[in-house]
């Protein structure tokens, strides 16, 4: 008996080995997705819990494996193994995957494996990169895509160009971002959701240029963006540009008080919207302003051919009208939204308001509306309040001292939201 013993228990081994085999392999075949986010206009990206990590000789039939992997829309699979590193899967074709780098962007490197028919990622530029950043959720939701890409690259595939190295970072990963702007790239392109704070004041002390894709937007492409966020350096020629002012009509007595009023403005302010009407009329720019109405706005906005549009207006606090000045009453935001052109011409339109570009997911601020109706090409608009106090500064530097526009508005708190004109080569 005692001599069967090793036997047995060589035997019992063996069972509980194949057993434990076969329950790992099962784990391994049948990987959790623990969640889905949908990024706007882009897909949805997939994160699923694996025991190991993908054989990339196989990627595409395990991937198959997976619940849900069959489903349109998504585009990018984040695997994240028990033990290793992370990995990304960019969708090629229904049935296709590309294996993208898991190391941070900021290092360039190609992976250290890589897929029978993968293509080798070329090396980033001497010259600063685009730097794409899609953001979507918030709080702790928040599921950041980021991607440095060369500047002269003409590809964007459902949003996201076709070279240089890619990742997915959660809203406190403000490490990864600073790496990112450790390369100095040329322009930060941000499309899909409003930005965690965290990263939107990195961005914005960084100094780089940085436009805001409206993500609606009908039209896709990295060369449009790249165009109309260029139109952001210019220098404008006066005799290019055309000034629509609303601002307060203020003659002096007791229509000064029914005016301010009419306006949502305190009375107390009359002095101060006094003196700033004084300090243009002694730049000489008060003289170059077109005073608005209803119909001077909607023939500018939708037939102008001025290069660049001032639209300065005081709106109400719910962001619902734009007063105008006089008799002439008030537009609301949904009039602004009916306007449209067929083609976005080249030309910036500034809006001089407050709260312009203010984002949020309940309403479009005044600033998407004009990008996606086309009305221009870039649209230069502030998130928060504007002081009135600052605009002979402004106008004086923009249109007598020769200052660029971005260079200009971004010492006021303007971002710039660029339209997208060139259509996607990837079906979403």
């Amino acid at each position: 008996m005692w001599r069967c013993l090793p036997l047995k228990l060589c035997l019992l081994l063996l069972i509980i080995g194949a057993a434990s085999r076969y329950t790992h392999a099962q784990e391994i075949a049948t990987p959790t997705v623990i969640d889905v986010t949908s990024i706007p206009s882009v897909g949805s990206v997939a994160t699923v819990q694996t025991m190991q990590p993908l054989d990339l000789h196989q990627v595409n039939q395990q991937i198959s494996e997976i619940p849900g992997a069959a489903a349109p829309d998504w585009k990018v699979i984040q695997i994240k193994p028990a033990t290793g590193q992370d990995q990304y899967f960019i969708r090629e074709s229904p049935t296709e995957w590309k294996y993208a780098t898991p190391e941070k962007p900021a290092t360039g490197a190609a992976p250290t494996e890589a897929a029978p028919t993968e293509t080798t990622r070329p090396a980033m530029p001497v010259q600063p990169p685009v730097l794409w950043i899609t953001a979507d959720g918030s709080g702790q939701g928040y599921k950041i895509l980021t991607q440095l890409v060369p500047p002269d690259s003409g590809q964007n595939s459902w949003g996201w160009p076709e070279v240089g190295p890619f990742a997915i970072h959660s809203y406190r990963d403000t490490q990864a971002l600073q790496d990112l702007l450790s390369n100095n790239p040329g322009l930060i392109i941000h499309r899909g959701g409003v930005l965690p704070d965290e990263w939107f004041h990195l961005i914005r002390g960084s100094g780089r240029p940085y436009v805001r894709v409206r993500p609606t937007s009908p039209n896709q492409g990295l060369s449009g963006i790249k165009g109309a966020a260029r139109l952001g350096d210019q220098s404008i020629s006066q005799d290019r540009a055309r000034i629509i002012s609303a601002l307060p009509r203020l003659n002096g007595g007791l229509l000064d008080y029914w005016e301010l009023s009419r306006m949502g403005l305190d009375w107390g302010e009359r002095a101060g919207w006094k003196g700033l009407l004084s300090d243009l009329a002694s730049r000489s720019l008060l003289d170059q302003m077109v005073e608005a109405d209803s119909e001077v706005l909607r023939t500018e906005l939708v037939t102008g051919t001025s290069d660049v549009v001032f639209v300065i207006a005081h709106n109400d606090a719910d962001h619902r009208f734009i007063y105008l000045p006089g008799s002439r009453g008030k537009i609301s935001y949904d009039d602004v939204g009916s306007m449209r052109r067929e083609v976005a011409p080249d030309r910036t339109i500034v809006l001089i308001t407050c709260e312009g570009g203010r984002e949020n997911a309940d309403a479009w601020s005044l600033a998407e509306m004009m990008v996606q109706n086309k009305l221009a090409k870039t649209v230069f608009a502030s998130r928060n309040k504007v002081s009135a106090v600052n605009l002979p500064a402004i106008l004086n530097d923009l249109l007598k001292n020769g200052g660029k526009l971005r260079d200009t508005l971004d010492k006021y708190d303007y971002l710039q939201f660029v339209m997208r004109v060139a259509w996607t080569n990837f079906d979403v």
